[in-house]
């Protein structure tokens, strides 16, 4: 089993229709938005 770890950047207040848009894609088992350079750990 892979598994790997994404950081990832959005435009600002687009948190809720990132992680909408992130729930569709298959692979993707979890995500979670942090407070750092980057937005969402994915």
């Amino acid at each position: 089993m892979v598994k790997a770890y994404v950081l990832a950047n959005y435009e600002i207040y687009a948190e809720k229709h990132v992680q909408d848009e992130l729930k569709t894609i298959s692979c993707v088992k979890e995500a979670h938005g942090i407070m750092a350079a980057y937005y969402i750990v994915l």
